[in-house]
């Protein structure tokens, strides 16, 4: 049972440094290039290209947070029940349960905006889908650095 906890441990720390790193990664290469038309297309098939193993790394991270509750010592059950959530590790669980729903829906919301804000919007003002787009992956990843933070609250 020792191996399977830290096991999971490992997968859920390496998929949110996964998900973490990739958001900074994509952050990163859209501060440096000016933006050019082949700048942006570069930056729409990196986004692409890193979306299916970011959302991967973060389903990993979601369930095998679920597991590692588990493994602390707290029954299925007791997360079903509403007293759980008014206890001092029920009410972090609480919080990051409905953090990690927001990071996911943000996450959808933010590759359909993607999808909206066209080339031409790209390279103009920020204003429309691709001010939506901009401020969905900040909120993401704020969202994601309070995962972080509540995840070393509850160790």
């Amino acid at each position: 049972m020792y191996f399977f906890t830290v096991f999971v441990k490992w997968v859920h720390y390496v998929a949110a440094a996964v998900w973490l790193g990739g958001m900074v990664l994509i952050i990163a290469m859209n501060r440096l290039p000016p933006r050019t038309e082949e700048n942006v297309d570069a930056l729409k098939r990196l986004g692409r290209a890193s979306a299916p193993v970011m959302r991967m790394a973060l389903y990993f991270a979601i369930v095998t947070g679920l597991i590692n509750v588990v493994n602390k010592g707290f029954l299925p059950s007791e997360l079903l029940s509403p007293g759980f959530y008014f206890s001092y590790p029920g009410y972090f669980v609480l919080a990051k349960i409905i953090i990690a729903i927001a990071v996911l829906a943000l996450a959808f919301a933010h590759v359909g905006l993607g999808e909206a804000a066209g080339t031409k919007e790209r390279l103009g003002p920020l204003e429309g889908a691709r001010l939506k787009f901009i401020i969905t992956g900040w909120v993401s990843l704020v969202l994601t650095l309070l995962l972080v933070l509540l995840g070393a609250l509850l160790s």
